[in-house]
């Protein structure tokens, strides 16, 4: 947890949160960076309800939730309570043994960072946040411009239930259906085989252009 604070410390104002998987570096060629989406607020407060790629969070009370966690926002405590996709932890972990983890999310990282901090407590599966502050507002809503990631966008990739938020390189985005609290859903797992075609690939783009039928 020290080091996971002394990172923090050490990044970027120009960072924002989100959950994002990149490439190994230690390998040599590198393989792709795979961005994957965090839990996201759209609004100012970092706690409002919304369904997600990796989990769903909310302020209602529930019961049937995987943890909670309290964030202080606008002088106020609030509860926040989560539920985590099927097999979520499952996903990270083969995740982590091909790529860098990082999360991009349009969260505030007043919610993002206490959420990451219980999902990865040893720091071991997400080696990288970036937040809100790295988003593009527009029309409403938040765009994730992949260039500040400073990589080759042959190398990378971005999973979001939301097309918008890759808009600016569509044939780096792959599609993740939402989720709420389907405990049979598989959409995690399910994308594995694909994730692991991406490894080796000299540029990203054109397989995931020809497999979810994006044009740029």
């Amino acid at each position: 947890m020290r080091e996971r604070e002394r990172a923090r410390r050490e990044r970027s104002r120009a960072e924002s949160l989100s959950l994002a998987l990149s490439s190994n570096l230690r390998r040599i060629p590198p393989p792709p960076i795979i961005l994957l989406r965090s839990p996201k607020s759209s609004s100012p407060s970092p706690s409002q309800p919304s369904n997600q790629t990796l989990v769903h969070s909310t302020l209602e009370h529930c019961d049937d939730v995987d943890f909670t966690f309290i964030v202080f926002f606008n002088l106020k405590e609030h509860t926040v309570y989560v539920r985590k996709r099927p097999y979520l932890r499952t996903f990270l972990e083969r995740v982590a043994e091909m790529f860098e983890a990082v999360v991009f999310t349009a969260s505030q990282s007043i919610y993002a960072e206490q959420l990451l901090d219980i999902l990865d407590p040893d720091g071991k599966l997400i080696s990288r946040q970036v937040y809100r502050e790295s988003c593009i507002f527009s029309d409403g809503s938040y765009t994730k411009d992949l260039t500040l990631s400073g990589v080759d966008l042959a190398k990378v990739a971005i999973i979001d239930i939301s097309p918008q938020v890759f808009r600016l390189q569509v044939n780096n985005g792959i599609p993740i259906k939402s989720w709420f609290d389907d405990s049979s859903d598989c959409a995690l797992i399910s994308l594995l085989p694909f994730i692991e075609t991406l490894v080796d690939a000299d540029d990203v783009r054109p397989i995931i252009a020809k497999t979810f039928g994006n044009q740029a």
